[in-house]
Formats: C-alpha cells, sequence, structure tokens
C-alpha cells in the first residue's frame, strides 16, 4: 500500500503540468492482481562498500522495475532500484566486508512484487577502511596534518577531536575531502601537548575505528610584513607601470587598477620563467604560504587565465649572489597551482572561485632551512603569456 501511494502521489505531480486527471493516474497503475515472474540468472560482485548485481529481466510488459534490499549488520535496510530496461543495480553503503542475504525481486505496474531471489554476497573492503589503513597524523606548524590516500576518491568525512582541559572530547575540524591522497592540515592550535583522536567516516555514516594519539603543534604566526621590503636583483624583471613587489604582503587583494596595490604584475616582453625577490627582514624557518591570483575579490574573470602562475618554484637565500643567478639560493618548495574542475579557461566554478577565494597553500617541507631572502619564480602561467601576475602571497613560520 505504501509502494501504491508513493507512486500515486509522483504520479500526481507529473500529471500537474500535463493537466490529466485522477481517473487517468489511476489507469496508468495496472488493478489486477498478478504476481511478476522472478528475476533469472542473478550474479553478484563485490566492489569497495557495493554490491553489484546482474541478472536476466523476464521478458513480460507487466513488469515496470526491478528492487533489492538487503539489512545491514546496523540493523539499517539498503535498498535500491533499477528500471526493467536494465540488467544491473547497485547496492550501495556497506560499511564492512561481512557476507550479507540480499533480496531481489521484480515488480509489475500493480505494484506486485515476485517471488524473491536470494543471493549472498560480500563487499569489497569499503574506503573508509582503505583510508584508515593509509592514514597517519603527525605533528606540523600550528597543527597537525594527516596523509592518507583514497584510491576510490570516496566522499568521505575526517572528524578531528581533541581532549580539552576538563577532560571531554571537543571537535576541532570536520574535514570533508574526495581528495585521492593527502595531506590535509588542522592549523590555528596552541604549542602545547595534545590528545586527538581522528575516524574516517562515509555519507551512510559508517565509520571506521579510531586513531588516538598525542601530538605537539609545532610554533608557528604569520610572519611581520613590517619588515618586508623588495629586493631587485639584477635579472629580475621589470614591473608593469607602476606595480610594486610590495603590493604582494599590504593585504590589499581589492583595488583593480594598475599601480593601485591590488595586484603586482611584471612587464610585458620580460618573460616566463621569472621571478620576485623580497628580503624578508629577518631570517625565518617558513612553513608555509598561500598564493592568491590577482582577481580573487574584484576581478573573478582573471582567476586562473592570462598572467596567472600555474607552476612555480621558492627558493631560498641568507646570502644571495649580486648577479642574480640562483647558485646562491636553495629550493625550497616546487609546485602548482590546481583548478579543481580542470576545466578550460574563463570557465570556473563555484568551486574554483571559493578554492581561490581562501588562497592556495602550499606546505614547505620541514627539512628546509631558514632564510631570509625569498624568491618567487614562476615557471608557467594558465595563458602562456610572457608575463605573470600575482594578487598576494601570505607567510607562516617561526621567525628567528
Amino acid at each position: 500500500m505504501k509502494n501504491k501511494i508513493i507512486l500515486f502521489g509522483l504520479l500526481a505531480i507529473g500529471c500537474i503540468w500535463s493537466s490529466c486527471r485522477e481517473q487517468d493516474i489511476m489507469s496508468i497503475i495496472e488493478t489486477d492482481e498478478t504476481i511478476p515472474p522472478a528475476l533469472k540468472a542473478v550474479n553478484a560482485k563485490g566492489l569497495p562498500g557495493k554490491i553489484e548485481l546482474s541478472y536476466t529481466v523476464p521478458a513480460n510488459s507487466n513488469i515496470m522495475y526491478v528492487e533489492a534490499e538487503c539489512t545491514k549488520n546496523d540493523g539499517k535496510r539498503i535498498q535500491a532500484q533499477s528500471s526493467y530496461y536494465n540488467n544491473k543495480l547497485l547496492l550501495d553503503g556497506f560499511g564492512d566486508t561481512s557476507i550479507y542475504s540480499i533480496k531481489l525481486y521484480t515488480v509489475g505496474k500493480n505494484l506486485k512484487k515476485s517471488t524473491p531471489i536470494m543471493v549472498d554476497a560480500r563487499p569489497a573492503m569499503p574506503p573508509i577502511w582503505k583510508i584508515y589503513e593509509s592514514m597517519s597524523i603527525v605533528e606540523d606548524f600550528g597543527g597537525i596534518t594527516i596523509n592518507f590516500e583514497n584510491p576510490q576518491k570516496a566522499e568521505v568525512s575526517i572528524p578531528i577531536q581533541r581532549k580539552n582541559v576538563k577532560g571531554d572530547w571537543e571537535t576541532v575540524e570536520t574535514i570533508y575531502t574526495q581528495a585521492g591522497e593527502g595531506p590535509l592540515s588542522v592549523r590555528g592550535l596552541e604549542n602545547v601537548p595534545m590528545q586527538f583522536r581522528v575516524s574516517v567516516q562515509d555519507r551512510w555514516l559508517n565509520q571506521s575505528n579510531l586513531i588516538d594519539t598525542i601530538l605537539t603543534p609545532l610554533f608557528e604566526r604569520e610572519l611581520d610584513y613590517a619588515l618586508f621590503k623588495e629586493l631587485r636583483l639584477v635579472n629580475d624583471p621589470k614591473p608593469f607601470g607602476a606595480n610594486k613587489v610590495s603590493f604582494l604582503w599590504n593585504n590589499n587583494l581589492t583595488s583593480t587598477g594598475s599601480g593601485t596595490g591590488g595586484w603586482y604584475r611584471t612587464d610585458n616582453g620580460t618573460g616566463v620563467p621569472n621571478q620576485v625577490t623580497i628580503d624578508m627582514g629577518k631570517k625565518a624557518k617558513l612553513s608555509r604560504i598561500k598564493v592568491f591570483q590577482r582577481g580573487t575579490v574584484s576581478e573573478l574573470n582573471l582567476l586562473y587565465t592570462a598572467g596567472s602562475p600555474r607552476e612555480f618554484e621558492i627558493w631560498g637565500s641568507n646570502s644571495p649572489s649580486a648577479d642574480g643567478s640562483y647558485d646562491s639560493w636553495t629550493l625550497l618548495y616546487s609546485g602548482e597551482i590546481k583548478k579543481p574542475s580542470g576545466l578550460p579557461l574563463q570557465n570556473n566554478t563555484a568551486e574554483d572561485i571559493e578554492f581561490a577565494k581562501n588562497g592556495h597553500e602550499f606546505r614547505i617541507p620541514l627539512e628546509a632551512p631558514p632564510v631570509r631572502y625569498f624568491r618567487f619564480r614562476a615557471m608557467s602561467t594558465f595563458g602562456v603569456t610572457n608575463y605573470f601576475w600575482l594578487g598576494e602571497i601570505d607567510f607562516f613560520g617561526q621567525p628567528e
């Protein structure tokens, strides 16, 4: 009866648009009591967290769809339906690798179910357990970093809890991700020992075991930009118009005109690869940087296009050579600004824009030495230009 009411409601909604009458709806639902024939040649295949069922649907004009159902070990029921014209369906949302008994029915146009066909099947290891087995948690600057592998790119959440001074567990942050691998970091934590526990959950609320550990986040703070100044070496490019390298740390991402402080740009024809050089005023062990593209706030159409750096390098030195060569510099990091959607230029999704607004964060390896002088070297741009531009760079680490 419940299925009939649901189907009647769906058909009624559809008929609002086509002005059909109630008797028209009822005529769609067969009123005879015939039981549809059962499925044939049922096979099951275990996939990560899923069971794929294949079968042969009897040739019968009264069959409307196929339904499968089973009850999980936690008492929750999984159900899936597939059209009469398909020969497969997928039961998704298993949290373990137990053997499950599955019922499959054909459902007629009169909503009568066939005699069930029973099949036992075992899902392969669910993604949450693959992630859990690969997971490691380490101390990092200003917090902790979680490394993991997610080969299925499953949609999961990673709740991170710590024990507070009262001895109660509190959620520091819940990370939602479909990334194929880590790292993922939690920042803004004090430089004191803390007890953490971390698990992995999927959208069906299946949960892995807990990882319980005591870690001490490394001291980190944003560097003092009052000490920063441009260091123009002989091979550094000329700026475009009235632009200044100091625009990269002036906390201004809103101004749009040339020389107004909202972005820095190298001159036309100066080429890529090319760089900007900064004197940070004192030595610092850099922990991470956040790179903001031009257009992050006021010119969204410029994101991931034209002179926005794509591949780049970060170099550090304590005694840079006057000739501008890299002989006196150490490569601290080599990376790429990635567009989440992967769409062509001028096609940005809401996720692409949000990602750019938050800044592209890059972690400097722990083994990198403390440096006073910093070089950002653009190796390529999204628009394959002979210049590059940036909105801002934020610097974090341990100043001496």
